[in-house]
């Protein structure tokens, strides 16, 4: 490889800057160090200095030459003609674009070298397509791993900025985080997830799109509850913005968990295809979570490895993922318990359960039928400020059409309802 300044893969002069202004001030090594490691490096070397740095680091001993040229022929690395050059480097003023550009170099070399062995897996064909891809994605977080920083930052420079909240005065959903929103079959999350979704492109003037991946509900049950939706909401006449900004799919979804031996897995490769065709999307509804985690929904383990791409994708991105899910199954007089591992419910900042308006001893109500009681059941943010509720409270909202035509919506299409335009 070459080592001059136009190589994509290395700047020995670089490295050699780098090497010097650390010698010559070793202070600089406190913020260089949590920065770069020795295999940043290219020239074996660079790389064996750099690790005898760290090695005085650690035992608070100088970074000065004498010390560096003891602990490299302890390791049978010492080099008097590369110690001098480095010594002899073009002094630097400001290391920081330095450090980047080693990093920049090094991240080159390694996808390089995974570009290689993916060509040889495949022509070889001594593993599957889905194989390759699983471990061309693990090498892939390897090297984004590789840079990784505490980021730490001092009391006086916290950000003052709260969580911002979409819908923050009548259902808070947090930016930049997961919510939860589970209950019982047929109580009508479906129903709640489209007004959520209009309210949100509403409320953002048409400027953000939402995306609906609505599993259990064919198309046309979902273009008709959305008509109504948009009708009992009084905003027909913005019907044409409102579905131009929404944007839904009833495919089956992929299970995203990939068992890889005993109470080991992995998320698939499809997770990452999947954040790739929903990159222009603000607002991301899942139903339901088990058919996409596909795994163990009990297994602490299991969720763990599900929930965790997706908390990295909305803190990353600035998307706020909507989860529906299904309790267990309730008794008729109360609604069903929140399903599945506690890391799920943990991996979310805040959470509903939803269910039929009740009496005291737990049977529906037959007045209000078009509104439903949803409980504010975990609150990390202080969503619940905005709707003025506290950790358990309720709030009733109105989640389907205020007319008795509403309740064959659930069964055939011949509803009263007005007539719905074309999509």
């Amino acid at each position: 490889m070459s080592a001059n300044n136009n190589s994509t893969l290395c700047n020995i002069d670089f490295e050699r800057a780098v090497l010097s202004a650390i010698i010559f001030d070793p202070v600089l090594f406190d913020s260089v160090g949590i920065k770069l490691q020795s295999s940043d490096f290219y020239l074996p070397f660079h790389q064996s200095l750099f690790s005898a740095m760290e090695t005085l680091s650690i035992a608070e001993k100088p970074l000065d030459e004498k010390f560096l040229a003891v602990e490299l022929t302890r390791k049978n690395s010492w080099n008097e003609e590369k110690m001098l050059e480095v010594l002899s480097a073009t002094p630097i003023s400001n290391i920081v674009h330095y450090v980047r550009q080693l990093i920049s170099y090094s991240n080159a070399r390694k996808l390089n070298a995974l570009a290689l062995g993916i060509g040889k897996e495949i022509q070889d064909q001594s593993s599957s397509v889905d194989d390759v891809l699983m471990m061309a994605r693990e090498k892939m977080e390897e090297i984004e791993g590789d840079g990784f920083e505490i980021g730490i930052v001092g009391a006086k420079e916290l950000k003052k900025e709260l969580p911002t909240f979409h819908l923050a005065n009548w259902l808070p959903i947090p930016s930049s985080a997961i919510t939860m929103l589970s209950a019982d079959g047929g109580v009508g999350k479906t129903w709640l997830a489209l007004q959520i979704a209009v309210r949100y492109v509403v409320e953002n003037r048409f400027k953000k799109r939402a995306f609906l991946w609505l599993s259990e509900d064919p198309e046309a049950v979902i273009k008709q509850r959305l008509w109504d939706v948009v009708g009992f909401l009084g905003f027909a006449t913005s019907y044409d913005n409102i579905v131009h900004c929404i944007d839904f799919t009833t495919t089956e979804p992929p299970s995203l968990i990939v068992r890889k031996g005993f109470k080991t897995s992995n998320i698939s490769s499809k997770f990452y295809r999947i954040k790739q065709q929903l990159k222009g999307y603000g607002l991301i509804v899942l139903d339901p979570l088990s058919s996409f985690m596909g795994g163990d929904e009990n297994d602490n383990s299991e969720a763990s490895t599900f929930m965790k791409p997706f908390k990295k994708w909305v803190a990353d991105e600035d998307k706020s993922i909507i989860f529906l899910h299904h309790h267990t199954k309730g008794d008729g007089k109360s609604a069903g318990v929140f399903r599945g591992a506690t890391t799920i419910r943990t991996s979310v900042r805040i959470a509903y359960e939803m269910d039929f308006l009740r009496t005291s001893k737990g049977e529906r109500l037959s007045t209000d039928i078009h509104k439903r009681a949803i409980r504010l059941t975990k609150d990390n943010w202080g969503g619940g400020n905005g709707i003025k509720t506290p950790l358990g409270g309720v709030v009733l909202r109105q989640i389907v059409p205020a007319t008795p035509a509403f309740e064959v919506l659930y069964e055939e299409q011949n509803t009263t309802s007005a007539s719905m335009p074309t999509i």
